[in-house]
C-alpha cells in the first residue's frame, strides 16, 4: 500500500491536484484484515470483468478467446483510490496530467469523468491519452478508482502476436520484443507529459 499525489512532480508542468492510495492485489495481494470488505468485493468482480474483456479482445484478433490470458495479460491486479479535493484555483493545475496508462487494461469506476483505455500489439489496439481536470466544485470532493489490468514483472518477453504478423505478406511486425522490465523503466523515465508516444521507442527501423 503506498500513499502520494504526483509521481513526476519534477516532469510536469504543474504539480496535480489530488492525492492518491495505490494498492497491489495481484499476484500477491494484500492481507485481507488491511483491506474493507467492499474492496474486496470489487476486486473480485474487476478480475471477472477482466477475464471477459481479455476473451473478446482476442476474439476480435481472430484469436483464440484464451490467447491473451495465455500470454499472461491479466496476471497483475493494481487498484489506484484517487481524491480531488476542490482546488481553490483550478486554472493554474489539473487533477491529473495528460498520459496514457502502461498496462494492458484499465478499469475506472468514477462519479464524474470515465473512460477506458487499452494497450495491445502491433498497433491494432491503441492507449488512450487522457487526463484529469481540477476539481472545481467550491464543496464537492470527485473520487474514482482505478484498477490496472496487466502482466506484472514477468522475465517474460513481450512483443507483437506472432499469428498477427506476416513478415513476408505485408504485415511485418512493427515494434521489438521488449521485457517488461525496460518498457516500465522507460514509461517512467520519460514523464507523463511527453508528447512523443512511448511505444515510438521500441519501434523497429
Amino acid at each position: 500500500m503506498r500513499f502520494y499525489s504526483n509521481l513526476d512532480l519534477f516532469q510536469s508542468s504543474a504539480a496535480s491536484w489530488r492525492d492518491n492510495v495505490f494498492l497491489d492485489m495481484a499476484p500477491e495481494p494484500a492481507q485481507p484484515e488491511e483491506l474493507p470488505e467492499s474492496l474486496r468485493h470489487y476486486v473480485g468482480a474487476v478480475r471477472k470483468l477482466a477475464v471477459w474483456v481479455f476473451e473478446l479482445l482476442s476474439e476480435s484478433l481472430g484469436l483464440a478467446s484464451d490467447r491473451l490470458a495465455e500470454m499472461g495479460c491479466g496476471e497483475s491486479l493494481k487498484v489506484a483510490c484517487n481524491y480531488y479535493p476542490p482546488c481553490p484555483e483550478p486554472h493554474l493545475t489539473l487533477g491529473n496530467t495528460k498520459h496514457t496508462d502502461p498496462t494492458f487494461l484499465t478499469v475506472l469506476l468514477q462519479d464524474a469523468v470515465g473512460g477506458l483505455q487499452l494497450v495491445s500489439n502491433n498497433g491494432r489496439f491503441r492507449s488512450v491519452e487522457h487526463r484529469v481536470l481540477a476539481n472545481q466544485s467550491a464543496d464537492t470532493a470527485r473520487v474514482s478508482v482505478a484498477a490496472f489490468v496487466d502482466v506484472g514483472r514477468s522475465m517474460r518477453q513481450y512483443g507483437p502476436i506472432q499469428e498477427l504478423t506476416s513478415p513476408d505478406g505485408g504485415n511485418p511486425p512493427i515494434y521489438r520484443s521488449v521485457m517488461v522490465e525496460e518498457f516500465i523503466a522507460h514509461f517512467y523515465r520519460k514523464g507523463s507529459e511527453q508528447t512523443r508516444p512511448r511505444l515510438d521507442y521500441f519501434k523497429l527501423e
